[in-house]
């Protein structure tokens, strides 16, 4: 960076951070340039628009790009707010509002090491789908503010340090709380998905009626909507095809303890019970009835073999406590043995963020199902024929079997910034299934994974705790057949 004493003007090269341009406008003396007018005019602007705040565009394609120096004032002079999401925030479990970027639907999120930094000068925008704590009556005394009546948005300005300007006093950003968790919404989008039939599955799991939900938050206004997760989901089938989200290399750094929710049917589904469908005694009864009443013993324990609500946008990808809540919807999740959700394919979840971390890697992720898990059924106990029968956990009002076991769960990550690079790595949902088995009907694309040098982690010692492997994601894409079309382009491996 350069700066021109004499004029007032900056040459920064698109190299540049925060850090270089603060060590530089700390050394710089203002009595180099006429500041007073330009002052005025942005002391103006804060008061007539609280979430006002300096934003600057470096052209990639220029070597230098020209900044008038109090454009950049507002933001560089000085250092910036540096606040820790785990310790200087509310506790992880009180209602914690949105920290969004002013006038975006952009989360404010934080750096490589889980530190939120707002440059000095610059507004970090915080919202309750309700009202901040001690709102409801006109100035309420709380933690030292005095918070109008029914204050949903307020407009934090950095100091330094960790103190915020907020009408003329300065506070912490812990400070502010909601009255209740900020509510996520499900909203169904109408686009269609998942539509192109898939080798190796029934005419049922081929179903049209997949559609497109988006989960998140609503602020402010019907249009501002911050997306955490966007599914493919069949409503006729309860099944889920895939969840898409982001992983940034913060996500190490994610707010912990935070408390998990009772599973959601998130304003769908009133005329199901959903929850029983997961029930153990459930599972059991639906499998009596394929086996002609005997009892499945050898299928499930009361310690492992059983199946769980699997979330496939796990809790632990979304760094925020509020994102993390937006997890626990019957949308997100698909009938997953408890042995293989807590064995490889929680190995699976961890190294993936590990990968993105280390890697310093944003991803985009598609975590979904295949296929639909078949039980042996013999179907002539003179001859011992062997029939394979789709295993499903429900019924619908007509009769019609739901909610099926998938056979496969699969995680694809992308490249953001080369995003015809990545990976697919897929979990057989299958603890009963041999070698043999699993490699003659589960495995569905060539195995990668030995070619991969961050995939050392990928053993599989114990079968009953789930068999991994990995594809590139181009051929999985062209197996399964209900993932987004684009994804038949993406031949490089991400490695």
């Amino acid at each position: 960076m350069q700066i021109n004493h004499a004029s007032g003007k900056v040459a920064m090269k698109p190299a540049d951070d925060v850090g270089d341009l603060t060590e530089e406008f700390n050394n710089l003396h203002l009595e180099h340039v006429d500041v007073q007018a330009n002052t005025l005019q942005y002391d103006y602007e804060l008061k007539i628009n609280p979430c006002y705040y300096c934003d600057i565009a470096v052209p990639w394609d220029q070597a230098f790009v020209n900044l008038n120096l109090l454009g950049v004032l507002c933001i560089f002079l000085g250092p910036p707010c540096l606040l820790d999401i785990r310790k200087d925030f509310p506790d992880v479990n009180e209602p914690q509002p949105l920290y969004l970027v002013p006038g975006t639907n952009q989360f404010w999120l934080p750096n490589e090491r889980g530190l939120l930094l707002i440059p000095r000068g610059a507004t970090i925008e915080l919202y309750c789908s309700k009202e901040f704590f001690n709102a409801t009556k006109q100035y309420n005394e709380s933690n030292g503010l005095k918070m109008p009546q029914n204050s949903r948005t307020v407009c934090l300005r950095c100091l330094q340090d960790k103190i915020f300007l907020w009408q003329g006093e300065k506070h912490e950003l812990r400070q502010f709380v909601c009255t209740e968790h900020t509510r996520y919404e499900v909203e169904r989008t109408n686009e269609p998905c998942g539509k192109m039939p898939t080798p190796g599955m029934t005419n049922a799991a081929t179903s049209s009626s997949a559609r497109e939900y988006r989960v998140g938050f609503t602020a402010n206004r019907k249009e501002r909507f911050l997306e955490t997760m966007r599914i493919c989901y069949d409503e006729a089938l309860l099944r889920t095809y895939y969840v898409r989200h982001t992983l940034s290399p913060a996500i190490l750094h994610m707010q912990k303890f935070v408390k998990r929710l009772s599973f959601s049917k998130a304003g769908y589904f009133d005329d199901l019970d959903i929850n029983y469908f997961y029930k153990r005694k459930n599972q059991h009864g639906r499998v009596a009835l394929l086996l002609k009443g005997e009892h499945p013993e050898y299928l499930f324990d009361n310690k492992s073999l059983y199946l769980v609500r699997g979330h496939l946008a796990a809790k632990a990808d979304f760094v925020y406590a509020t994102q993390q809540h937006s997890t626990f919807h019957y949308f997100n999740v698909a009938p997953q043995w408890q042995i293989f959700n807590a064995g490889q394919w929680a190995n699976l979840e961890y190294n993936v963020r590990g990968f993105v971390a280390r890697s310093h890697l944003h991803v985009d992720c598609y975590t979904g199902t295949w296929g639909i898990l078949q039980l042996p059924i013999v179907s002539n106990t003179q001859t011992q024929a062997i029939e394979w029968q789709d295993f499903y956990l429900g019924l619908d009002k007509n009769n019609n079997q739901i909610l099926p076991v998938p056979k496969l769960f699969f995680r694809i990550i992308l490249d953001s910034s080369h995003p015809n690079r990545g990976i697919a790595l897929i979990g057989v949902n299958n603890p009963h299934a041999g070698i043999r088995e699993v490699e003659e009907s589960y495995v569905i694309c060539r195995d990668i994974r030995e070619e991969v040098p961050w995939l050392r982690w990928m053993r599989n010692e114990n079968l009953r705790k789930g068999y991994l492997y990995a594809c590139r994601v181009s051929e999985f894409a062209d197996a399964v057949r209900h993932l987004p079309h684009y994804l038949m382009n993406v031949t490089e491996i991400l490695q």
